[in-house]
């Protein structure tokens, strides 16, 4: 799905970085998981792999990332297909009420692939319920008339793939690891401290975007419950907000991650950009104090913009990898 921040483009340079560390496979942590595609390489190199984030959605994009895919018989994917309901997402984020991010039509689809998750959740296999899940998640945000957050729409016209037909497809993985997914905030979760980890992998927020804001609508959808909502584009009124993405506490918050991680792993590698809110100096600042060799490692990186053929702006990417 588009997820801003996605790292699939840089698993090749992550993977690289990793390889090059001479540690350890037994066990590796991914904090901020996000769409797990860093946990699906991690769980390539490591007997284990432990994922954390506080959305909904990143579970469930994580899970079928980390899990085989499971048999799921034609007859209930064509109901998926085929069933349509009047519900939460059709009376919020449609054309019926004036919210273009999906057409009444597909809105009706999605609202009827909930109802048949609804029904099927204490009858079904979890890794089925998740691959279905996300499934529908992928099939939605392909057809969703965004510019890559669904804190707007496009006023005028639709995108291309906004007007395909209703049709899911399930996610093909042959990665069968073994997985915790924990969701929940990354502070809270260290304050659980309940084992050591060969490497620490992180990818916090970077900027003032707030993930939960950014795509409320497959959160809402994987949730599977109407919420109360305000705006213009009907956002839920309780979103979490990380102080990650906040300039006056992203250092106390860098400050406090790294004292954590720094009591259950010997190896901390901290994905980040040169537009971030802390500056890399101040991060290898934190860093070292925790951690005795501290490198970096830079590639360069076209921006992410909703107009890419006007922006062709690079970023640094960077690695920081702290080592005890």
């Amino acid at each position: 799905m588009k997820y801003l921040g996605n790292k699939t483009k840089l698993l090749n340079f992550i993977n690289s970085v990793i390889s090059n560390l001479n540690l350890e496979k037994e066990s590796a942590l991914d904090l901020f998981s996000g769409t797990g595609s860093v946990s699906g390489l991690l769980a390539s190199q490591f007997e284990s792999v432990d994922s954390v984030d506080i959305l909904e959605l990143s579970k469930v994009l994580t899970k079928v990332k980390l899990n085989k895919t499971p048999t799921i018989k034609i007859d209930l994917i064509n109901q998926f297909n085929e069933f349509t309901f009047d519900g939460f997402i059709t009376n919020h984020y449609s054309t019926k009420v004036g919210v273009n991010i999906f057409t009444e039509d597909i809105a009706n689809h999605i609202d009827g692939c909930l109802e048949l998750l609804k029904n099927l959740q204490n009858k079904i296999s979890e890794d089925k319920y998740y691959f279905l899940l996300n499934s529908v998640i992928e099939a939605a945000d392909f057809r969703s008339n965004i510019m890559g957050s669904y804190e707007s729409f496009y006023k005028k016209g639709w995108r291309k793939q906004a007007l395909e037909p209703w049709k899911i497809k399930i996610f093909n993985n042959d990665i069968n690891c073994k997985n915790t997914f924990y969701k929940m905030s990354v502070e809270d979760f260290l304050l659980l401290r309940e084992k050591k980890y060969s490497l620490v992998y992180c990818d916090s927020p970077y900027n003032g975007r707030q993930y939960s804001s950014v795509f409320h609508v497959p959160e809402t959808i994987c949730n599977l419950i109407e919420v109360e909502t305000k705006g213009k584009v009907n956002k839920p009124t309780n979103l979490f907000i990380s102080k990650f993405s906040q300039k006056k506490s992203v250092k106390k918050s860098y400050q406090n991650l790294i004292d954590g991680v720094s009591e259950i792993t010997d190896n901390f590698l901290i994905s980040y950009s040169n537009e971030g809110l802390l500056s890399i100096d101040e991060i290898v600042d934190i860093l070292i104090k925790k951690f005795s060799e501290v490198k970096t490692f830079k590639v360069d990186y076209r921006k992410f913009n909703t107009n890419r053929k006007k922006d062709k702006n690079i970023v640094n990417e960077f690695l920081i990898y702290g080592k005890k």
